[in-house]
């Protein structure tokens, strides 16, 4: 796995998206399950404070991954709690494209496809 795919997930369990911020080259897009298209990955970084208020215990367990080029897909498990007490659990692959060890663009598959749509709907 390549090393900015590992400063993301690492991010993301810290719920530090200023350090996420920093993976991301400035003309990266990002496309989350659920969105109509894929976006700027400032728009993504924006949206995940909301993900992170909504579930304050989200974390990702990692599973298999495999890089080609400068391609990397990582399975992953995404849990958390929101505060009404309901359970994430979404398990899914993330598709990285990765130039100069920043991701140029990132596709997210998860099999519960309303998570993203719902935090930013």
């Amino acid at each position: 796995m390549t090393a900015v795919v590992d400063r993301i997930v690492a991010a993301h369990q810290a719920h530090d998206v200023e350090a996420l911020g920093w993976c991301y080259a400035p003309a990266a897009t990002v496309w989350p399950t659920g969105w109509a298209a894929s976006a700027p990955a400032q728009e993504w970084l924006a949206a995940v404070p909301l993900i992170i208020e909504r579930f304050p215990d989200l974390a990702f367990d990692r599973g298999r991954s495999v890089t080609s080029g400068d391609l990397t897909m990582v399975e992953l498990r995404m849990t958390g709690t929101e505060a009404s007490g309901e359970q994430l659990l979404a398990d899914g692959v993330v598709v990285f494209v990765v130039r100069d060890d920043l991701v140029v663009e990132e596709r997210h598959y998860w099999l519960y496809a309303d998570v993203p749509a719902a935090v930013t709907a």
